[in-house]
């Protein structure tokens, strides 16, 4: 997703999201692990929302 945002439209979420219909946090997101190398993992809880954990 990283590469794709960055390949084809400069690294810019709000493009990609407008362009491909991707999520633009999701976009945010990939770029932000791919720059920093860092990944973030998700747990999801007993109601099923997505928490990061840190």
């Amino acid at each position: 997703m990283a590469k794709v945002a960055e390949g084809y439209y400069g690294g810019l979420a709000r493009k990609t999201e407008t362009v491909l219909g991707w999520n633009r946090e999701s976009v945010q997101l990939a770029l932000h692990e791919r720059r920093s190398g860092i990944m973030t993992s998700y747990r999801f809880t007993s109601v099923n929302q997505l928490k990061p954990v840190i």
